[in-house]
């Protein structure tokens, strides 16, 4: 799995795409876009949350100028390259997520990838209530000693009840690879054994 994921933001009106290497997953949008609102509320000039999104590291920081592109959480997507990364994201499994932020109308889209990911159903969520239940998340995690993202995450999973959807799809794609092992070694187990016949009839 890749865990990269395509986002984008509408707020007031304006849009911006952004690439995350690390974004294919449920809580980061809502984490990340926490850590934003944080940020907006430091920094003196109150700059708009696609402009922190542009700024904004793995280490929820606000960097100006730009830190290097490997310390950013996400890039963004340069407008004539939208439509590169969306055919992309439909026709590989490279692009596991497609995550929009509408700031405007308190929804949090999240899509899978039926390639990558193909027995996730899509869903939309209240932002402000996922913000709300972000926090008691972490909270919740801070009450278990649980501190990574990794360890959150799996905490995440289980109170919405993903982890289930995620075991199943595991199981399904390696069923589905097992199946494929199987139907490539089959025709070769054939001319093999057709190969070993040759000539027997031959005085």
């Amino acid at each position: 799995m890749s865990q990269q994921a395509l986002y984008h933001i509408i707020e007031q009106g304006r849009d911006q795409w952004f690439h995350a290497q690390w974004g294919a997953n449920e809580l980061s949008p809502l984490m990340r876009l926490q850590q934003a609102y944080e940020l907006q509320s430091q920094i003196p000039e109150h700059p708009s949350i696609i402009n922190i999104f542009e700024h904004l590291t793995r280490f929820g920081e606000y960097r100006e100028p730009l830190a290097p592109q490997e310390d950013l959480f996400c890039t963004p997507i340069i407008d004539f390259l939208v439509d590169e990364y969306q055919k992309s994201y439909e026709t590989t499994n490279e692009i596991e997520m497609r995550v929009t932020l509408d700031l405007d109308n308190d929804a949090c889209r999240i899509e899978y990838n039926r390639k990558a990911l193909p027995l996730l159903e899509d869903h939309t969520l209240s932002i402000n209530e996922g913000l709300k239940n972000v926090k008691l998340l972490f909270a919740s995690a801070e009450e278990k000693g649980l501190y990574g993202f990794g360890d959150v995450y799996d905490l995440y999973l289980k109170v919405v009840g993903l982890d289930d959807a995620y075991r199943r799809n595991r199981e399904y794609q390696d069923a589905q690879y097992e199946a494929m092992r199987a139907e490539a070694a089959q025709p070769q187990a054939e001319a093999t054994a057709d190969h070993e016949m040759e000539g027997l009839d031959e005085p």
